[in-house]
């Protein structure tokens, strides 16, 4: 039996030298077509972010930013001013209405004193008070045409008290302050409106 095995060991399979590491290959002309083109994006997106950084550095500028708060500040104080300023309007044609009636109708100049321009300047200065301003200057203005308001308010009982009565000198003195009360009105609205047109 021994005979019978003897020269025929099993064979080992045969293996494949080991050459330590394997050769890296040379990169092909489709390896660096697709190098390129990923360059390429990413310069691309480099480009985009840097624009996009750039745009965003432009909207937040803080002194453009600072003078539209400005002006848009400015502007709501122009609107309020303006509200004071319609209910002047209104005072000063009553006020015009009394002076045009005095020279036929005393009497009934008076009534439209005390029944139409006292409660229509009344009227004006809670419109006034209740004006939010925001600047200083908006509010030095205001103050100016509220004082106005006030004094015309307190003069009005005077001047129809001197229409209904007979002393001459009590009209032509309720007459000047009233002339003079106007005046001040109309340099009051001046100073809003150069403001307004200044820029405030």
């Amino acid at each position: 039996m021994a005979g019978l095995f003897f020269g025929r060991r099993a064979r080992r399979p045969a293996t494949r030298p080991w050459s330590g590491s394997r050769r890296s290959r040379a990169p092909s002309r489709g390896d660096r077509r697709r190098a390129a083109a990923r360059g390429s994006r990413g310069a691309a997106l480099a480009a985009l972010f840097a624009a996009a950084a750039a745009s965003l550095v432009a909207c937040r500028d803080p002194a453009r930013e600072r003078r539209e708060e400005d002006e848009a500040r400015s502007a709501r104080d122009r609107a309020g001013l303006e509200q004071i300023l319609e209910a002047d309007r209104q005072v000063d044609a009553l006020l015009r209405q009394a002076d045009d009636l005095a020279r036929t109708d005393e009497a009934a100049a008076a009534d439209v004193l005390e029944k139409k321009a006292a409660p229509t300047v009344d009227v004006a200065l809670t419109t006034g008070a209740n004006v939010h301003l925001e600047t200083p200057w908006a509010v030095e203005r205001r103050d100016e045409l509220l004082g106005v308001l006030r004094d015309r308010r307190r003069a009005i009982p005077t001047y129809a008290a001197a229409l209904r009565g007979t002393d001459i000198d009590q009209k032509l003195a309720a007459v000047e302050a009233e002339l003079a009360l106007e005046q001040r009105a109309i340099g009051a609205a001046e100073h809003v409106t150069a403001g307004r047109d200044g820029g405030g």
